[in-house]
C-alpha cells in the first residue's frame, strides 16, 4: 500500500466512525502527496453518489493542488449546488478565484463564508488581501483591523495593513503599524524598508537613517538601505557622507537610477558639476524617461554655461510630460536660458530655487 493510498483508507475509516475532522486530515495528507490519485478516487466515488457534496469538495481540493483552478471552481460549485452551507467551500473557492485573479468573486465567497463564520481572522485577511488588489485600501484596511481583533498576533495583517495605508498616504497610521510588527518579530527586514521610507515622507530623515542602519546591520549588502540612508543625508545636507553611501548603493547595484540621481544632486550642492551631469546622465542611459534627471542635469549644465545642453535637456521634459513641465515652469526656464545666450551674459539660471520645488523630485 502506497502513502496516499494509506492515508485515503484511514480517512475513509475514520469518516465511517464519524470523525470527520480527523477524516478531513487524512483526505487532505493523501491529496498533497498524490493529487492525480486523489483526483481518480474522487471521480470514481462521484460517478457511484453524484449527489456526495464532499467527494466534490475534496476532488476540487486536489485539482487546486495540481493548480488546476478552473476545474477546482467547478468542482466547488457542485458542491455548494448540493449543500449551500459548506463554509470550507467557500473559503477555497475564494482561493482558487484569487490565482486566476477574480477577485471580484473571490471577495463574494469570503463574504460568504464570512456569514457563516464571522470569527476566523484569515478569512478577513485574504478578503483584506483581495480588495487591496481592486485598490480598495480603506475597506481592506477594515478587513485588517478586524483580523487582528480577532487575532492580535498576526503579523502579516500588520504588515499588509501598513502597506494599504502607505497607498493611503497615511505614513503616520503606516509607521504604527510597522512597529507591531517589528515588535512581534525583530527580524521582518521589509518593515525596516518600509518604516525607513515612511519616515522619509513625514522628513524623519534621522529616523530613516536609523532604520537603514538597522537594514545594513542585518545585511552589509542592502543596496536600498544606502540609498535610504544617502538620501536622508541629502536632506540633512550632509552631502559629502551622502556621497559615500550613495557610492556603496552603486557599487552594489549598478543600474539603481535613484541612487545616481541622489549622488547627482549631492554633487551639485558641493558644486561639482561635471560629477553631477555624468551622474544625471547614467541615470538616463537606465531609465530615459525620468524627469527629474533631465531636470538636474540641465541645472548643471547651465551652471558650467552650457547653456544649450540645458535647453536641450529642458525641452526632453516637455517631451515626456507637458503637463508636468507646465507645472515645473520649465518654459520659462528655456525662455530664461534663450535671453541668457542673446544677451551674452549673466549666468543662466541664478533663481533656480525659486523656480523649482526640487523636494517633490527626489524620491527614491
Amino acid at each position: 500500500m502506497t502513502t496516499e493510498e494509506y492515508y485515503n483508507t484511514q480517512g475513509k475509516e475514520a469518516a465511517c466512525k464519524g470523525d470527520y475532522r480527523s477524516a478531513i486530515e487524512n483526505y487532505i495528507k493523501a491529496i498533497k502527496i498524490n493529487p492525480n490519485f486523489a483526483i481518480e478516487n474522487y471521480t470514481k466515488a462521484i460517478e457511484d453518489n453524484p449527489s456526495s457534496a464532499i467527494t466534490y469538495y475534496f476532488r476540487a481540493r486536489a485539482k487546486s493542488e495540481l493548480s488546476d483552478y478552473r476545474g477546482a471552481i467547478d468542482d466547488y460549485g457542485k458542491a455548494i449546488e448540493i449543500n449551500p452551507n459548506t463554509e470550507d467551500t467557500y473559503y477555497y473557492r475564494a482561493d482558487a478565484k484569487s490565482e486566476l485573479f477574480d477577485y471580484r468573486g473571490a471577495i463574494d465567497d469570503y463574504n460568504k463564508f464570512i456569514e457563516i463564520n464571522s470569527n476566523f481572522a484569515e478569512a478577513y485577511y485574504l478578503r483584506a488581501r483581495a480588495k487591496s488588489e481592486l485598490s480598495d485600501y480603506r475597506g481592506a484596511i477594515d478587513d485588517y483591523s478586524r483580523a487582528i481583533e480577532i487575532n492580535p498576533n498576526l503579523i502579516k495583517a500588520y504588515y499588509f495593513r501598513a502597506t494599504a495605508k502607505h497607498e493611503l498616504s497615511d505614513y503616520h497610521g503606516e509607521i504604527g503599524d510597522w512597529n507591531k510588527v517589528i515588535e512581534i518579530d525583530p527580524n521582518v527586514e521589509g518593515a525596516y524598508y518600509c518604516r525607513a521610507e515612511a519616515r522619509f515622507q513625514l522628513s524623519d530623515y534621522k529616523g530613516t537613517i536609523e532604520d537603514s542602519n538597522k537594514l545594513i546591520a542585518i545585511d552589509t549588502d542592502n543596496a536600498d538601505a544606502y540609498c535610504f540612508r544617502g538620501a536622508a543625508k541629502c536632506e540633512l545636507s550632509d552631502y559629502r557622507e551622502a556621497i559615500k553611501d550613495l557610492n556603496r548603493a552603486i557599487a552594489i547595484k549598478p543600474n539603481y537610477v535613484a541612487a545616481y540621481n541622489y549622488r547627482g544632486y549631492a554633487k551639485v550642492k558641493l558644486s561639482d558639476y561635471h560629477g553631477a551631469i555624468k551622474d544625471y546622465s547614467s541615470a538616463i542611459a537606465i531609465e530615459p524617461n525620468k524627469i527629474k534627471s533631465y531636470y538636474w542635469r540641465g541645472f548643471a549644465k547651465s551652471e558650467l554655461s552650457d547653456y544649450y545642453g540645458a535647453i536641450e535637456d529642458f525641452n526632453k521634459i516637455i517631451e515626456i510630460d507637458s503637463f508636468i513641465a507646465e507645472q515645473l515652469k520649465v518654459h520659462e526656464l528655456i525662455q530664461k536660458l534663450k535671453e541668457t545666450i542673446e544677451n551674452k551674459r549673466g549666468r543662466g539660471l541664478t533663481n533656480w530655487d525659486k523656480l523649482f520645488i526640487w523636494s517633490q523630485l527626489f524620491r527614491p
